[in-house]
């Protein structure tokens, strides 16, 4: 698990391939209070913004099949030189009062894969010194 900028904690769900991105209380359910009850998930479509090297930049969800205006996912502020935007399907979770909980979103899909900070890049352990 990490925490991105402004309390984002991502969870690798390393069964399903998947990037849980649990949403802070103030972006979504008002700051201390949240409706009690089973959340209700749905599949939305999102723009994915993937930096160097794979990083998770950010996630807007958007388009027809969300109600309301588009919000966004600020995980990372400095992408570096290179910044790939790519369409995507995720999973969205919603409280009983239609407040986000949490995103899952896939580490791959056509043209993209995500590898780093919560990728390929955390498995890599430093050598060992032959005694």
């Amino acid at each position: 698990m990490t925490e991105p900028g402004d309390g984002m904690r991502v969870v690798v769900d390393v069964s399903r391939n998947v990037l849980r991105l649990l949403i802070p209380h103030d972006l979504g359910a008002t700051a201390g209070t949240q409706a009690v009850g089973s959340p209700t998930v749905s599949a939305y479509d999102a723009i994915l913004d993937v930096g160097e090297p794979g990083r998770l930049l950010g996630l807007e969800v958007a388009g027809d099949s969300v109600p309301g205006d588009p919000w966004y996912l600020d995980l990372e502020a400095a992408p570096g030189d290179l910044l790939r935007s790519v369409p995507v399907t995720v999973e969205v979770a919603s409280d009983p009062s239609g407040q986000p909980i949490w995103v899952d979103l896939p580490r791959r899909g056509d043209g993209y894969e995500l590898t780093f900070p919560i990728g390929n890049q955390c498995w890599v352990r430093p050598r060992r010194r032959p005694a």
